[in-house]
């Protein structure tokens, strides 16, 4: 066997050859898997860090658009009005109000918490969660930053009550742009970690997954391990983690159970602004995986999106082992297929990296030729694959951004025409015009809400041809601009044929596209804007919601225009009343006490032009003793202390004459006016002072005698109130007495002989049993008459007469005695009587008024005696108030149910002991009440408030004699309108003779 000689010719050459032939493919194979891996890991950085914008871009959308509704949402004018209206009127007001927050939470249930509407102190008024109602937030960066900024704000994400929620709040402003309160949204934070895993599974791979934090590197989502959700990254110092898990945006427990110790994906993330692009592991995974990071616009947070590494690097090792198989084949091979087989596998492999390198420069559109089926074919095959899906992501998202863009700048456009047009019609004109430009768009029409007929009228400015249909019933159920009209809901269709909504020029297509949007505010319809579009399913949900903000937009500006045009409408009513007023009117700039603007009225008094009288000053024209009384009023009202003031002064005319003036002066502030200035309205009353200095002489001469006379009158009004009183109580005490007496004589004749009767008839009804025992076959005349008289029945029927007449007798018994007891005409002097017989009288002798009657329901008397000494007094006298009180109270009652037939009239009639020299009598009843300025005069003689013939005026003013001046007592009144009224007697006991007391 031959020995293998390295020196030889054949050796060398075989040597050579292979060196030629393995070198070459050996260097290909290295410089073709690095530039497969940089491609690879350039494609892959570009891709995460595409994913990572994307997921990014979705969540700035998501916050934006919160905040752009809680925005909209806080200018509602029912939001507005309830937070500028007092507690009362908030009070009915909230019904409404609870109503439109309900509204709002119903938008989204499952992500919407609640909403709260804030005061400025920082109290929560209303809440959807009612257990939040009343809770003080002034403490909170969502009540505190709207109202130092003015501008909506987002909180940080926080854990509480098992919840991570993050709060979107804007302030309310009026209608003077000042900030009275804020509306706060609460909404689940789960929205983010939903954003979070939408962009994960777009990606399409199952070792890809996106990742969100905050400021602090927090955890806020996680697209693969949502139990590391609230933890840091790598342990925070001890007051930094207890900050923030005192503010709930930090997981409670230990450093340890707080975070996770991952330093090198934090200082990845503190280069991200030089380097997107890092490496890291992920919790406990070995495995190093490939990062992309980016911030959000609208938050301080960090969109993270990893994938493994040796996923995208698979090929490189595939590709590896192929090559190097490959080169022992050619090895073994002659060294000419070995030289040719380097060469066809290095060229095709130097094409796919230039490819890769022009891809991952910028031009998206390079492919690479699919020329064989080997691995380098299949290479380039899955490089294709991944650029397309790449250029597709790529293209979804400059088309979503091209979709926001336009939808902002649509409802900025509108917003700013919003602001600064007040013609409604130049402000649809130029709405119209804009969405036409903006989403280009030629059927755009708003129609306007005629209340009166209850149609929908096209607008249609004067450079555009009316369209067709101009008017639409609200009632018909084939328009969808009448449906969107009468649901206040937007509606929207997608035909397949055609449909004549309105003929445009050019015809329509086989497809068209229609959106209708009710423009409502504060509930009120005021339009619809009708969009439409010559292709089917034209418009994506984002559009949709563009055009809801625009509906809302749009109902604002022309609300505003209405609510200018009835300010300029005032403002022209003002000017005319100013100018043609018949007294003297005047503005005053309060700098220089400068007269800039006077009508005709005033310049007349002072017989001035007045194009004269504005080159004077108030202190030139007013007459010098009165300047400086003036200013010091003046001062107060500058400063505040009061709102206006109104004086009597003088002034002087241009012929140097004094001219009296009746002034008042009002303090005016206008926004558009730097400083304030000051209306002052005068009227001339020179005659009327010259003729009230000729009278006051003489009026001093009879003021005394004038007060003689009052003092005359009082006390005669007061003897003829006393002599009325006497005489009545004398005249119906002795009409009382001689009624009871007469009435009480024939009943005791009655009662006296109803015993005997009774005994009368048992012995006649004994007699009849013993005639019917002894005789019981009488003849036949007595049997008929007894059959027509029916005695059995007559028997038994005299019997309940005679006792009927008892009842009746003893009543009336009962009824004289309480008309004695209540002339007491044998108790002229002052004696110790029971206040409750006195009372309880007056209850017997008012028996009648008290009872079911028609027309007049049963007044019922509840009484609540405790129990009293006897007390000294005019029993007879106290009666008679009783009775005029209790009565007052009846006649309340009966009007008071006149006007309410289901009210339940009630008396309440109550005694107590003050003290051991006191006692009180109280009389309520749940009448009509009184006013106070009745309340006030019901005492005074001869007031009355009942209709004529009804009453004298008497009867309290006299109570109130008997109670005050002859018992040394008081008599007051307490009552509220609609409520009823209290009488409140009290009486001193004098000699008290007490009740004997038991042992």
């Amino acid at each position: 066997m031959r020995t293998f000689q390295l020196s030889s010719l054949r050796s060398k050459l075989i040597v050579s050859f292979l060196s030629v032939a393995l070198l070459p493919l050996l260097i290909v194979s290295a410089i073709n898997q690095q530039a497969m891996q940089q491609a690879l890991i350039a494609s892959a950085n570009q891709s995460l860090l595409a994913t990572a914008s994307q997921t990014a871009l979705s969540i700035d959308a998501f916050i934006a658009n919160n905040l752009n509704a809680v925005r909209v949402e806080s200018q509602l004018p029912l939001v507005i009005r309830y937070l500028n209206s007092s507690v009362e009127d908030r009070n009915r007001q909230r019904a409404d109000a609870e109503a439109v927050l309900r509204a709002l939470n119903r938008k989204d249930t499952l992500n919407i918490i609640s909403y709260s509407l804030i005061t400025l102190d920082g109290i929560t008024v209303l809440d959807t969660n009612i257990g939040e109602i009343g809770s003080d937030r002034s403490h909170q960066d969502y009540f505190q930053r709207p109202i130092s900024s003015g501008l909506p704000f987002v909180s940080p994400v926080r854990y509480s009550a098992q919840t991570m929620s993050i709060h979107f709040s804007s302030p309310v402003r009026n209608a003077f742009g000042e900030i009275t309160g804020v509306l706060a949204l609460r909404y689940n934070a789960n929205a983010l970690q939903r954003l979070i895993n939408q962009n994960t599974q777009i990606f399409g791979r199952r070792d890809a997954f996106a990742i969100l934090l905050d400021e602090n590197y927090v955890r806020l989502a996680h697209g693969y391990s949502t139990n590391s959700i609230l933890k840091s990254l790598v342990p925070l110092p001890t007051l930094k983690r207890e900050q923030l898990q005192a503010e709930g945006r930090l997981r409670p427990g230990s450093s340890e159970e707080a975070s996770t110790n991952l330093p090198q994906f934090q200082a990845g993330l503190e280069r991200m602004a030089t380097l997107p692009f890092f490496q890291t592991h992920i919790a406990d995974s070995r495995e190093l995986k490939a990062a992309a990071a980016t911030r959000l616009e609208t938050m301080p947070w960090v969109v993270v999106f990893v994938q493994s590494r040796s996923s995208f690097l698979a090929p490189i090792r595939a590709q590896f082992y192929q090559t190097l198989g490959l080169g022992l084949a050619i090895a073994l091979a002659v060294l000419a297929v070995a030289v040719a087989m380097g060469q066809w596998l290095a060229q095709p492999l130097l094409h796919l990296t230039s490819i890769m390198t022009r891809f991952t420069a910028g031009n998206l559109k390079a492919r690479a030729q699919v020329a064989s089926q080997d691995e380098t074919g299949i290479l380039a095959a899955c490089f294709n694959t991944m650029a397309n899906q790449l250029e597709k992501l790529v293209q979804g998202l400059e088309e979503r951004t091209r979709e926001l863009e336009v939808s902002q700048a649509v409802t900025v456009a509108v917003s700013e025409l919003s602001r600064s047009l007040l013609d409604s019609r130049k402000l649809l004109q130029d709405a119209i015009s804009t969405m036409q430009a903006l989403f280009d768009l030629k059927d755009v029409q708003i129609y306007l809400f005629d209340r009166a007929t209850q149609t929908l009228q096209a607008f249609s400015p004067d450079s555009q041809t009316p369209v067709n249909p101009t008017r639409i019933e609200i009632e018909s159920d084939m328009s969808l601009v009448a449906q969107a009209a009468r649901t206040r809901l937007l509606k929207s269709r997608s035909l397949k044929q055609p449909k004549q909504f309105y003929q445009p020029e050019g015809g329509y297509s086989q497809e068209r596209s229609q959106v209708a949007v009710p423009l409502t505010i504060g509930g009120k319809l005021l339009g619809v804007l009708d969009i439409q579009d010559r292709t089917s399913q034209r418009f994506s949900e984002s559009d949709l919601e563009t055009f809801k903000t625009l509906a809302a937009q749009i109902a604002i500006a022309l609300e505003n225009a209405r609510l200018f045009d009835e300010i300029q409408q005032a403002e022209s009513r003002f000017r005319t009343i100013f100018e043609d007023a018949p007294i003297g009117m005047a503005l005053v700039n309060l700098e220089d006490g400068k007269i800039f603007q006077a009508n005709l009225a005033f310049s007349r008094m002072l017989d001035y032009s007045p194009e004269d009288l504005i080159q004077y000053s108030f202190v030139d024209l007013t007459y010098p003793d009165d300047i400086d009384n003036e200013r010091f009023i003046l001062n107060q009202l500058i400063s505040g202390e009061i709102d206006k003031y109104h004086i009597e002064k003088r002034y002087i005319t241009r012929t140097q004459d004094i001219l009296w003036g009746n002034l008042t002066v009002s303090l005016i502030t206008e926004k558009e006016r730097e400083n304030p200035y000051c209306l002052g309205m005068i009227e001339n009353i020179t005659k009327r002072k010259q003729t009230e200095a000729a009278l006051q002489e003489s009026e001093t001469q009879y003021r005394e005698k004038a007060q003689e006379l009052e003092a005359t009158l009082n006390e005669l009004q007061k003897t003829q109130t006393q002599l009325i009183q006497t005489e009545k109580m004398s005249s119906l005490g002795q009409l009382v007495a001689g009624v009871a007496h007469e009435i009480n004589n024939p009943v005791n004749f009655i009662y006296g002989n109803i015993t005997p009767a009774s005994e009368y008839l048992q012995e006649m009804i004994g007699l009849l049993q013993l005639y019917e025992q002894h005789y019981p076959q009488p003849i036949p005349e007595i049997v008929e008459r007894i059959e027509e008289i029916d005695l059995c029945f007559l028997i038994d029927d005299f019997q309940k007469v005679l006792a009927s007449m008892k009842v009746g007798a003893e009543r009336i018994q009962k009824i004289v005695l309480s008309l004695r007891n209540f002339s007491r005409l044998d108790e002229a002097a002052m004696k110790p009587v029971d206040i409750h017989e006195g009372i309880d009288n007056s209850l017997v002798i008012l028996q009648n008024k008290l009872k079911d009657k028609p027309g007049h329901p049963e007044i019922k008397v509840i009484k609540d005696y405790e129990k009293l000494p006897l007390v000294e007094c005019y029993a007879g006298q106290l009666n008679q108030v009783f009775m005029n009180l209790l009565t007052n109270s009846i006649d309340a009652l009966e009007e008071t149910f006149q006007l309410n037939s289901e009210q339940k009239p009630t008396i309440w009639i109550q005694t107590r002991s003050i003290n051991s020299t006191e006692i009180q009598i109280q009389i309520r009843d749940n009448g009509k009440g009184m006013s106070e300025a009745i309340r006030n005069k019901i005492f005074d003689p001869f007031f009355t408030t009942k209709s004529v013939g009804k009453g004298t005026g008497l009867g309290l003013a006299i109570s109130y004699q008997i109670v005050v001046e002859k018992h040394r007592g008081q008599l007051t009144c307490h009552s509220t309108p609609g409520k009823g009224s209290t009488f409140t007697i009290q009486i001193p006991i004098k000699s008290v003779l007490t009740l004997p007391s038991s042992p």
